[in-house]
């Protein structure tokens, strides 16, 4: 699809009052307990993340114990 086509179609929803129902999933880890480089801390927040979006707008902290997926 065409960005700008996009952008136009949510100013418009936006300007009209449109409500819209917003959800999120995070998964957080914390350096240097769950990592002490860029790759491993992402790899480790990604498995959290993985996890909490089991629940469904939710959040997770990685924990060692939850590696394997």
């Amino acid at each position: 699809g065409d960005k700008a086509a996009i952008y136009s179609q949510i100013g418009e929803l936006l300007r009209a009052g449109t409500d819209f129902d917003i959800t999120l999933s995070a998964g957080i880890a914390f350096a240097p307990d769950d990592g002490k480089s860029f790759a491993e801390l992402f790899q480790n927040a990604d498995t959290a993340l993985y996890r909490a979006k089991k629940g469904k707008n939710t959040w997770m902290v990685y924990d060692k114990n939850i590696r394997g997926r």
